[in-house]
């Protein structure tokens, strides 16, 4: 499967998404090229991220009460997820496991992440299209590191799910921004943030 047949397939499926998934296809494309990443990989990963997106939730659940149930103990926003990653697996025959773990976990983020996760995952939430109150300092951040960038989305992410007082996050949310803070390093990280207020009081 080529890009443009994997778009033809999410345009079938879905074709009012097609704009989020341009938008996430261009800015995979960006950091893919940035980052020296597979960018075969990282395009059709980003082109079939949301293939299970319109799904009804009854749909996904019987499907995931026998693919992996453990997903449904946790919010419904993350189920297209690995029910995404079923349909490419039994429907598209897709094999790469780089492109099914970046179509998995591109909503929950993965502690253990290669750099085709890493650059799915900012780019579904930085893709032109997003207008929330933390796109602009993800964007900015991802432009440092991938590590950098996983960890701006990661907490921008968990910090809206702890506002709404959501008790289903997943734990691998969490997990992906204990794991790349560490990695980071929490005084190098807290330098990032202070340095990007500093640039946009100038």
């Amino acid at each position: 499967m080529d890009l443009q047949e994997a778009l033809k397939i999410v345009e079938k499926i879905n074709p009012k998404r097609m704009s989020h998934i341009l938008g996430v296809v261009d800015q995979a494309t960006h950091l893919a090229k940035r980052y020296n990443v597979n960018l075969y990989k990282s395009q059709l990963a980003a082109a079939l991220h949301d293939i299970a997106n319109n799904m009804s939730i009854s749909d996904m659940e019987t499907i995931l009460n026998t693919y992996n149930p453990t997903y449904l103990q946790y919010s419904t926003n993350v189920y297209h997820g690995p029910v995404g990653r079923y349909l490419l697996e039994n429907e598209y025959n897709v094999t790469d496991e780089s492109i099914l773990n970046a179509v998995e976990f591109h909503v929950t983020g993965h502690p253990e992440m290669d750099d085709v996760l890493k650059v799915v995952y900012i780019s579904d939430y930085t893709e032109r299209g997003r207008t929330h109150p933390q796109v602009h300092y993800c964007r900015t951040l991802s432009e440092i590191n991938l590590d950098v960038g996983v960890l701006a989305v990661s907490e921008s992410i968990l910090n809206y799910l702890q506002s709404k007082h959501m008790d289903d996050i997943h734990p691998l949310s969490i997990q992906t921004y204990e794991l790349f803070l560490e990695k980071v390093g929490e005084d190098t990280y807290e330098s990032i943030k202070n340095h990007y207020q500093r640039h946009l009081r100038r």
